[in-house]
């Protein structure tokens, strides 16, 4: 298709409701604004419990699940997909769970896959513009050359909390970051990016850490992250850690 692409290409208003929706082996090719579940997604509408698995295709705010969104709430949603924008000088805004947001919500959801494009895109979401992100990861590996990050590309004006990235960053360039390419206004709040494993030693924001104190319980809990198994952070247990190699 060409501009608002995905099996919805359009959904807004705070009436609207996607809830507890699965994709598998998608393929969504469009232009502009194209997502495996929803290519256009503004004014209040609501995705819970929903993913995506395949491949996505577009030219600029393209995500895994969500392409350009403005307003919205994502909760407990993930993809696991090859995120491609176009060839071109100028594809961007590309992300592996989301493209470009503004003032939208996000909480504990996940990316995995593949994303590449040329400029601003992240593992987890390409451009964040007043965004809200709570308690998400992604362990995408990220390829592109300007404003490219393991977890997001370019953020303006963001708050971000309890979010992580493990994903390889091969590239070199300008604000490349294992975390986060670019960064304005922005604040982050006990966020981490593993060193190894994404090939990156800084980042315009983020903490790093080692694959080692990733993989330890307590680089998290003594953030203040709240964790099965313990109280002091509080008792809805939004993050576990399963067993590591």
């Amino acid at each position: 298709g060409g501009n608002g692409v995905g099996l919805f290409g359009s959904a807004q208003g705070s009436g609207c409701i996607i809830q507890s929706l699965g994709l598998t082996n998608v393929n969504v090719i469009g232009h502009y604004s194209v997502g495996g579940l929803v290519g256009f997604a503004f004014d209040g509408i609501q995705v819970i419990n929903c993913y995506v698995t395949g491949s996505i295709t577009g030219t600029n705010y393209t995500g895994g699940l969500l392409g350009d969104i403005g307003g919205v709430t994502v909760d407990k949603c993930h993809a696991d997909v090859t995120v491609s924008g176009t060839v071109g000088p100028t594809t961007g805004d590309i992300g592996g769970l989301i493209g470009i947001d503004l003032e939208s919500s996000v909480y504990r959801s996940y990316s995995t896959g593949t994303v590449t494009a040329s400029v601003q895109n992240g593992g987890f979401i390409g451009r964040a513009q007043s965004t809200t992100l709570i308690d998400n990861y992604s362990t995408a590996t990220v390829n592109g050359g300007y404003m490219t990050g393991g977890f997001v590309g370019g953020r303006d004006a963001a708050n971000l909390q309890n979010c992580y990235a493990t994903g390889l960053v091969p590239n070199t360039g300008t604000f490349i970051g294992g975390f986060a390419g670019y960064s304005n206004a922005s604040t982050a709040t006990n966020c981490f990016w593993d060193q190894e494993t994404s090939g990156q030693t800084t980042s315009s924001f983020g903490t790093p850490k080692s694959s080692l104190q990733m993989k330890t319980a307590s680089t998290f809990t003594n953030a203040t992250w709240d964790f099965v198994g313990e109280t002091v952070n509080g008792s809805n247990d939004y993050w576990k850690m399963g067993q590591c190699n």
